[in-house]
């Protein structure tokens, strides 16, 4: 009797990430689902789920995990790795309930906006000793582990910040860029992560970052039609804060 062999075909791998920390979501009633209906997802370490032999075709999932918002995201085969198709989700933490947490919020309405994001400016993952613009490559006086694929390189001295997505880090003190730099970059500005917010077609906006005690100032990134924006934010100051 021949023996009966199973096949699995990986079509696609999820990572939920916590935005306000970039920890991965724990595993806590976490369900996919695709036209309301649910679909299996395999969970493959904290955080991480694989979806197998469902097939390739382009489509849309929502995910709801217990503690953070529910979320939709596009899947497009191709924009994404033929081997490993991956894509990362950030999930905004609710407020705070029993066993959840303290969060920070800016929420309103601006016609127009497309996009929003903070930098945080008050605990940075490095600070840069050069850049090496013709290399790609940033080298850092000091660092914790990055371990993330994205994270902002915040001028002080003119109030902006830019996104850089990390190809490769070669030792812990050197970063190798997908792309240059757009603007020129000192010694000892800051790395920071990246907090993502959420934008509604109706303009309504909202962002959270987690209440961590002492100072809370973040930049925040923002477009509106086609315009990038940034204003400085503290969230525990006592100023209205509303996106213009």
């Amino acid at each position: 009797m021949a023996d009966a062999r199973i096949q699995y075909r990986l079509d696609l791998i999820v990572r939920l990430v916590d935005t306000t920390t970039g920890e991965p979501v724990p595993e806590r009633q976490t369900i996919f689902l695709e036209e309301g209906r649910v679909v299996s997802l395999l969970e493959r370490g904290t955080g991480v789920y694989i979806l197998l032999n469902h097939g390739r075709q382009d489509t849309r999932f929502t995910v709801k995990a217990a503690g953070f918002e529910t979320e939709s995201f596009p899947v497009r085969y191709g924009e994404l790795d033929s081997r490993f198709p991956t894509i990362t989700l950030y999930l905004m933490p609710v407020m705070k309930q029993t066993g959840y947490v303290d969060v920070l919020c800016l929420e309103g309405r601006l016609d127009g906006l497309t996009m929003l994001e903070a930098a945080d400016l008050n605990r940075p993952e490095a600070i840069i000793q050069g850049y090496q613009a013709r290399r790609q490559t940033l080298h850092l006086m000091e660092s914790r582990r990055l371990e993330e694929e994205t994270y902002a390189m915040v001028h002080p001295g003119t109030g902006r910040w830019e996104p850089f997505r990390i190809k490769k880090q070669p030792d812990k003190l050197k970063l190798q860029l997908v792309s240059p730099l757009e603007e020129a970059c000192e010694a000892q500005e800051p790395v920071a992560r990246i907090v993502r917010g959420k934008v509604y077609p109706d303009g309504r906006y909202l962002l959270r970052t987690r209440a961590q005690g002492g100072r809370a100032d973040y930049m925040i990134r923002y477009e509106v039609k086609g315009e990038v924006r940034f204003m400085q934010i503290d969230f525990y100051g006592t100023e209205e804060r509303r996106l213009e």
